[in-house]
Parts: C-alpha cells; structure tokens; sequence
C-alpha cells in the first residue's frame, strides 16, 4: 500500500528539520551525539560568554558551554550550563572562571583542585569567580605577562644602543657625514651657478644650430637647382648629337645612314691594306735605285 503524499511531506519535514538542528547545533560547536556530564556555574558579569564557548581545562578542551540564562532567582547575573567530558572528576574546591582572549574571543578556564576526593554529582553547581572589568582581566592576565617576557628584551637592547652610542668611531662617523654633507652642499651650489652660466650659452648654441639647418636648407636648394640646369644642358647636347647622327647633312651622320658610303670606305681600307702589305713584300716594285 503506498504511503500517503501528505505522510510523505511530513517525514520529509522532519527529517530536514532535524538535519538543521543537527546542523546549527554542530556549527556552533556543540556535539549532540557525544555523551556528556551536565554542570552549572553563576557568573555575575558574563563578559563575552556565549553558547559554544570552549570550557579549558590545562589548556585542553574537555566542553562547551551549552546554556546561558539569566539568573531570576537573584536578580542579576547569569546560571551557565555546561557540558563537560564525562571522564573529567570534579572536586568540590575547584574553581571556573572567565578568560577574556582578543584574538579568539571568551573561554572557561576550569582549575581544579586535587587536595580533597570530594567530588561533585552531575547537576552541581562548580564554585566561580567573576571578572573585574574585561579591560583589567585582558591587562592582568595577557598584556603585563608579556611585558614582563619583554622587559629583559628590551634592557638588552638598550645597553648595546648606549654601547653603541658611546663608541668614539660614531663621533669619527658623525664628524666625517657632517663634513660629506657640506662637501655635497657646494658642490649643488657651484652646479646650481654652472647651471645659471650655461643657460645663455645654451640659448645661443640652439641659434646657431637654427642658422646652420637654414643655412644647410638654402644650400641644397641652389646645389639642387645647378645640378638640374647642368643635367638639362646635357640632356640637350645628347638631343642634338643623336638628331645629326639620325641625319644625312653632315658626314657622320653619312657614315652612320648610307650603306654605299660604308662599302667605299670599307673598300678604300682593304685596297690601302692590300698596297701596304704588297710594299712590304716587294719594296724594288715601287722604290728604284741607280748608281752612278
């Protein structure tokens, strides 16, 4: 037979709320299912005591605090319930008291006394002493301890500074800085005056360096404009060479365009050849002698 969907929404409910109560429960440090031993202490001033404030016992946490209520019975103050280790046995000169921690808030210190076997039953109330003032709690039991842990520090530390201070070579340092410093002085205020006197030279030096990119400028342009009109004179010249070369009026001109001009000149060459040679050969054809 199945389960009814509001029986379902119910279970689911309660399930869910009790994961939550589990859960806050945990998150605020108390543990639910972990057996323990219930006591009370009364506190006039609380401080900063709250649920889940640790309870320490020789620097080890043996519970929390479980309950805070207010104390109607005498009209002031506060009843804590505390859940402790069932293993811890308390006596009846024990005492528990408040320790206030700037840095990880409240915590029970719970000191307890071996002189008697007089235990307290589950349920009693552990005798309690309350803090002053949080101020004065937190400068007598953290603030002067660590002074005092500072002061042999600190003595230390000031008689290797009066040693220090008493050496003859920090006088010899002193004295050698001073005069560094002084040293330094004028050599800012003779750069200062050298700074002053290069100004105008400065001034100057950057005139003439205008003049010369104009002067520079001027020349280039008057360079650029003969080189231009010799370059077109020459263009011209080269014109005129190669239109009389083209042309027939003038010899070369002839002997670059007329074939019949080439082959006599070609002729008259080999012939003038020819007569050469032959006139090495037989020099008595042409030269006669006679004896008288």
């Amino acid at each position: 037979m199945k389960m009814k969907r509001e029986v379902q929404i119910g279970l689911l409910t309660i399930v869910a709320l009790a994961i939550c109560y589990v859960g806050i429960n945990f998150l605020k440090g108390i543990e639910i299912f972990k057996k323990s031993t219930t006591y009370y202490a009364h506190f006039d001033n609380l401080s900063s005591v709250t649920v889940a404030t640790p309870v320490i016992v020789s620097g080890f946490k043996v519970g929390t605090v479980r309950d805070v209520k207010f104390d109607y019975l005498r009209g002031y103050g506060a009843t804590v319930e505390l859940a402790l280790d069932p293993h811890v046995r308390i006596t009846r000169e024990s005492l528990i008291k408040i320790k206030v921690n700037p840095l990880s808030g409240s915590e029970l210190v719970l000191s307890i006394a071996d002189s008697t076997k007089r235990y307290l039953n589950e349920g009693d109330t552990i005798p309690s002493v309350s803090p002053t003032g949080d101020l004065l709690s937190v400068a007598t039991e953290q603030i002067l301890p660590a002074v005092n842990n500072m002061i042999p520090t600190i003595n230390a530390t000031l008689v290797r500074l009066n040693t220090l201070l008493n050496d003859k070579q920090i006088d010899t340092m002193l004295m050698s800085l001073t005069a560094s410093t002084a040293q330094l002085n004028g050599m800012m205020a003779n750069l200062n005056r050298t700074s002053s006197s290069l100004a105008p030279v400065v001034s100057n030096v950057e005139g003439l360096t205008s003049n010369l990119n104009t002067f520079s400028r001027q020349l280039t342009a008057v360079q650029l404009d003969s080189m231009l009109l010799a370059l077109q004179k020459t263009t011209d010249q080269l014109q005129q060479v190669s239109a009389q070369l083209r042309s027939r009026d003038n010899t070369a001109g002839l002997l670059l365009n007329d074939p019949s001009l080439y082959n006599r000149l070609d002729s008259l060459v080999g012939s003038a050849d020819k007569l050469m040679r032959d006139l090495k050969e037989n020099p008595k054809r042409y030269v006669h002698f006679s004896v008288f």
